[in-house]
């Protein structure tokens, strides 16, 4: 009989086939065994719940709460661009660029880079700024076509902007 909670943790460190050989069993049922225990299937929703709670200080640490081995969630975490993705849930629910970068492990250049970012409250800002400028021309009286266009387009883009 195999532990299977042995066959997990050996895995963090080896591959299948070490761990069968080590076990003396068939990499097939090495695998079998971690898609046993691993359970369903990791997804981004639950992969972004588990990261955003906060509870865990460590990969090995996440892994275990997601009932996956490390490699299988470095896999995951490849694969998926999580930490791209995880920037842009953050960036566009309003948190700040140290929180993102203390929760994500960023470095201070990709930190920065964060800064370069557009978000949906920032374009609102940036459009309703360029919404007063035209407004300020409409009623002088000197705005062009185009302008007033510009202005009505823009007012009709930040009352959709506003239902986000």
């Amino acid at each position: 009989m195999i532990n299977k909670e042995l066959v997990l943790t050996l895995l963090e460190t080896k591959t299948p086939k070490e761990v069968a050989e080590m076990l003396k069993c068939t990499p097939r049922r090495i695998s079998q065994i971690r898609k046993e225990l691993e359970g369903e299937k990791l997804t981004l929703r639950k992969y972004f719940d588990a990261v955003l709670s906060g509870n865990y200080k460590t990969k090995q640490e996440l892994a275990k709460a997601l009932r996956v081995c490390r490699k299988t969630l470095y896999t995951f975490e490849q694969e998926n661009n999580t930490k791209e993705l995880l920037t842009a849930r953050m960036m566009n629910a309003g948190a700040n660029i140290i929180e993102i970068q203390i929760l994500l492990g960023l470095t201070d250049d990709e930190a920065k880079q964060l800064k370069t970012i557009p978000t949906i409250s920032g374009v609102k800002s940036d459009l309703t700024k360029i919404l007063m400028m035209l407004q300020t021309l409409k009623d002088s009286a000197l705005i062009s076509r185009e302008e007033l266009r510009q202005y009505h387009d823009i007012k009709h883009f930040l009352s959709l902007l506003r239902k986000c």
